[in-house]
């Protein structure tokens, strides 16, 4: 009784304030459809911009009895039970209404009738994700979710959650791939893993989609023996310690991008891969005891509620200086270390700000790479790989590289030492032939090894030389 009564008030509580808000509110009502034995059908009256619309609750009752029911505190055993089914099916109606947003009969009975049809408008779910994306300044979020709905479009104009089949994905993982300009698409071809960042995008759309009931569980068309996004296979080419040491020593012109450029390179590579959003949001208060400490912007939302997401790294004489040279001249706590950002500035600004930063820091170690004979495409992001992989040369265990680097999982650092795993692996095969192969390459074996018969005694060949002394010390031991 005193549930059904708590129930009462919070529908009661939550009608009124949205009704001074101009929101949806609920009644239950009786119809005017009076059946043969004088009761009523009970029905869920939902009134949104003077529309009402009435909704089915498979109860029948006298207009006494309804008016005992919710107008006496006193009720009987069967009675009550009625009153928890009624006021049940109120607040469900009220929690959909305040979940809605912005409120549509539509939508509204989907979700109260718990309908799955999967006719949804994947594109006007992606809309809405990519404004609350906005809204929460998580501008490079939303930049993704606005590039896949242009994808998309390219590849159909309208898009439902019951047209998203395993064949469809198929067919769009390979108009992305697609290359040549093409009537109706973009021109440029996407890469295997940018194919595998679109399709993780979509595959969200779709869990959202089911959260939402627009489409139900039993049509997931991902996963094993469905559609495999696929991972692609970056190659990371991190610098070697001698190649980092080519750029400290660069000679480079009095305070130019150039100058800046390398600077700005080592202190990312010195402040464990650090990138170059995390280094504009550097303030001086996250300076003390010798040490930088920060949060990672792109994984502080995702960290939150987690401890020992903080990251300290050790200032270095060379980092030192680096701040002392490029540092701002006012140094308060709550100022930047560098001058790239404002305070004030927007999210689209910051991220307008940092990404100019990052191309014109990119086009110069291009360069100095270039100059120095590096033979490969030194950016911003080789140096978080190259801090990795040298750290790993030097012996350092996965384990710490990957606290140091602020992943939450240990893959995404093994990822990064792909450079260093292929070293390893060419190492470990050397071992195999860890004998002088020079006195073998003269055999006949190596020069026709398809016509050559493989000798028996010591003396017919090096090869069998060899094989002969292997079965001498078995029988030794």
């Amino acid at each position: 009784m005193k549930c059904s009564r708590i129930v009462a008030e919070f529908v009661v509580d939550l009608n009124y304030l949205y009704s001074m808000i101009k929101l949806p509110t609920t009644k239950l009502v009786l119809s005017n459809d009076k059946k043969v034995n004088g009761s009523f059908p009970v029905k869920l009256r939902v009134t949104y911009n003077r529309r009402h619309k009435f909704y089915p609750c498979n109860r029948d009752l006298t207009k006494e009895v309804f008016g005992v029911i919710f107008g006496s505190d006193k009720l009987k055993r069967n009675q009550k039970e009625v009153k928890d089914i009624l006021t049940g099916i109120e607040a469900k109606a009220v929690l959909i209404i305040a979940d809605l947003k912005p409120f549509e009969f539509n939508k509204f009975e989907n979700k109260f009738y718990e309908r799955v049809s999967g006719e949804g408008d994947v594109y006007d779910l992606i809309n809405r994700v990519h404004t609350e994306l906005m809204d929460t300044d998580r501008i490079g979020s939303a930049s993704l979710f606005k590039t896949l709905l242009n994808s998309l479009k390219f590849f159909r104009t309208r898009l439902t959650f019951q047209d998203i089949t395993t064949e469809f994905l198929y067919k769009f993982e390979k108009s992305l791939l697609d290359s040549g300009p093409k009537p109706g698409r973009k021109p440029k071809a996407k890469k295997l893993t940018s194919v595998g960042i679109y399709m993780r995008h979509l595959r969200s759309i779709y869990n959202r989609g089911i959260s939402e009931n627009l489409v139900a569980k039993e049509q997931y068309p991902f996963g094993r023996n469905k559609y495999m996004i696929p991972t692609g296979s970056n190659i990371k080419k991190a610098l070697t310690l001698d190649e980092v040491a080519k750029i400290f020593n660069y000679q480079t012109s009095d305070k130019g991008w150039e100058r800046k450029a390398k600077d700005f390179w080592i202190f990312s590579y010195l402040c464990n891969g650090m990138n170059i959003m995390d280094i504009a949001k550097l303030k001086y208060k996250d300076i003390y005891n010798g040490e930088i400490h920060y949060e990672r912007s792109k994984t502080i939302r995702s960290n939150r509620g987690r401890s020992g997401t903080v990251i300290s790294i050790p200032i270095l004489p060379h980092t030192q200086k680096i701040i002392e040279t490029w540092g701002t001249t006012v140094k308060l706590n709550d100022d930047f270390i560098f001058p790239i950002l404002v305070e004030g500035m927007s999210a689209i600004e910051v991220k307008r700000r940092v990404g100019q930063f990052t191309k014109n820091m990119n086009d110069y170690t291009k360069k100095i790479a270039v100059s120095l004979g590096i033979e490969k495409t030194v950016t911003t992001y080789v140096a978080r790989h190259s801090y990795a992989t040298v750290l790993k040369r030097s012996g350092a265990t996965t384990e710490a590289i990957s606290e140091n680097l602020g992943h939450s999982n240990i893959n995404t650092t093994k990822s990064y030492l792909d450079s260093f795993e292929s070293e390893s692996r060419k190492k470990t095969a050397q071992a195999l032939v860890a004998f002088d192969l020079d006195r073998y390459l003269g055999c006949s074996y190596y020069k026709n090894p398809t016509t050559y018969d493989l000798p028996v005694t010591k003396h017919q060949s090096c090869t069998a030389g060899f094989a002969y002394r292997e079965v001498g010390n078995k029988s030794k031991g």
